[in-house]
């Protein structure tokens, strides 16, 4: 399976690279590996890195992906969302048990997998340099503060009942997929409608 990570870009983002540094290795930012390969790519890169960034934190790479493909227009709040089904699903015994894994998983399949970016035959170079670094910012703090443990959707008459602990589906608010009939909705923040799946939520 290729990872298509902007593995450069990514790490000065996530070492608290400044946008100028950024803006010097844009050209570098875009390459499609597997994970064993990113090992070696980063480690004879002469990017220099945070401590915590140098034995590839792969993780917080494809989560910084997901979040910055999937969810960069929306609130914090709505990326940690995001996030918190990404991390549901890892845990989960019904999904990959790694990060990256759960990801792209079905990347190889067009139009078959489980995060769109991943398989849309799209470029997933980062045009919005901005963007990166605030979902880089946001991703140390996923990892490092657990900050997905305080979510409420946006509708005050959804509160009352939201649990986001075990959300493990969402998809935007423009679709209607038909297995959103089949789990249970948790609540709606910004552009996406979220879910739990009780088959996966009982292995979390």
């Amino acid at each position: 399976m290729r990872v298509h990570v902007f593995a450069f870009l990514l790490l000065i983002a996530l070492a608290g690279g400044t946008k100028a540094a950024l803006a010097e290795t844009v050209g570098l930012a875009l390459v499609g590996v597997n994970p064993e390969l990113l090992h070696t790519v980063i480690e004879k890169s002469s990017v220099s890195t945070a401590p915590e960034i140098r034995k590839p934190d792969l993780a917080s790479l494809c989560m910084a992906a997901a979040l910055y493909h999937e969810a960069r227009g929306e609130s914090t709040t709505g990326q940690l969302a995001v996030a918190r089904v990404i991390l549901n699903r890892a845990r989960s015994r019904a999904y990959p048990d790694s990060i990256c894994g759960v990801v792209y998983q079905n990347a190889e399949r067009a139009n078959r997998c489980q995060f769109s970016f991943a398989c849309d035959g799209l470029s997933d170079y980062p045009r919005n340099p901005a963007s990166l670094l605030r979902i880089a910012e946001l991703t140390r703090a996923i990892f490092k503060e657990k900050a997905t443990d305080r979510l409420l959707p946006d509708a005050p008459r959804e509160r009352r009942h939201a649990d986001f602990d075990k959300i493990t589906h969402y998809h935007t608010d423009y679709v209607n997929p038909s297995w959103g009939r089949k789990i249970d909705r948790i609540g709606k923040i910004g552009g996406h409608i979220f879910y739990r799946s009780d088959r996966v939520a009982r292995s979390l």
